[in-house]
């Protein structure tokens, strides 16, 4: 079910996109009374990240610009570029059990990525704050015990620029295992949204040289863009991979209830951190049940 908040968090995150964008007021105004007029007329029996896409559907053909956050998730994956190469150096100093720890850590850092409303953001202090962290939820201890154990493995994608911290992940839990994964899914946008990461960007960080990767697509709410979360694709999808991580708060709304998946995210909003049990701005590394 839709969340109250959502309806004003949506507003406001796409004024802010279009003041981002410099578009002019009188588009700009447009826009909003048609993401109004979408939000009144609604399903509210809708879960917030389908939500999410009915208003970036009418968000992308108001504004005329279908991928309108392209130019940020380049900018954002080359920054993350920079970035992760100290952070591998701290991981090849550290101890082999703890490797993979540390590499998971930088990788819920990355999803402080966030292009929502009033959202400032700085990813070398959230690498820093979390890479120091002495304990890790409990539920890192099962994860790591099953990246070492399974054959394949599904991982569902959030932002450009994160994925960055994601492929390092990948590319340490190989390193310390004694064989790669026979097949590692990697599920990306099937199209624009937001700063979410597509394909074009997955391919731009080279993830498709992690050895036995294929990737697979989630729709944006548009046609042939690929399944929603809830469909029987997706739940076939998840059947058949030993392992299932899933990253950020929009897959976490849309797969939470799916059995037997880790979840790694920040809560970024009071709603999820709610929703979580947890103070804003947590770290969660969390296993449905």
């Amino acid at each position: 079910m839709i969340n109250f908040p959502c309806f004003i968090c949506l507003q406001k995150q796409s004024l802010d996109t279009m003041k981002r964008l410099k578009i002019e007021d009188s588009i700009q105004e447009k826009t909003l009374r048609k993401i109004m007029e979408l939000l009144l007329n609604i399903d509210w029996s809708l879960s917030s990240d389908e939500l999410e896409n009915e208003v970036n559907i009418v968000f992308r053909r108001e504004i005329g610009n279908a991928d309108p956050f392209k130019q940020i998730k380049d900018i954002n994956n080359k920054e993350s570029m920079k970035l992760v190469e100290a952070i591998k150096e701290k991981i090849k100093q550290t101890d082999a059990d703890k490797k993979i720890a540390k590499a998971a850590l930088a990788a819920v850092a990355g999803n402080i990525i966030d292009f929502g409303p009033g959202k400032n953001f700085n990813v070398g202090k959230t690498l820093q704050r979390f890479l120091n962290k002495k304990r890790l939820p409990t539920d890192f201890n099962y994860l790591r015990e099953e990246l070492l154990t399974a054959n394949t493995i599904l991982y569902f994608l959030d932002n450009a620029g994160e994925i960055v911290f994601d492929k390092l992940f990948l590319e340490t839990i190989n390193s310390v295992r004694n064989k790669p994964f026979s097949r590692i899914s990697l599920v990306v946008k099937g199209g624009p949204f937001v700063n979410d990461a597509t394909l074009i960007e997955a391919l731009s960080i080279g993830m498709n040289e992690i050895p036995n990767v294929e990737f697979r697509k989630i729709g944006n709410g548009e046609p042939e863009t690929g399944p929603n979360r809830k469909s029987a694709i997706v739940e076939k999808w998840i059947k058949e991979h030993d392992i299932v991580l899933s990253k950020g708060q929009a897959n976490y709304a849309g797969l939470h209830t799916y059995k037997n998946i880790y979840f790694l995210l920040i809560a970024k909003c009071a709603h999820s951190a709610s929703v979580l049990n947890v103070p804003e701005g947590s770290l969660i590394i969390k296993r449905s049940i």
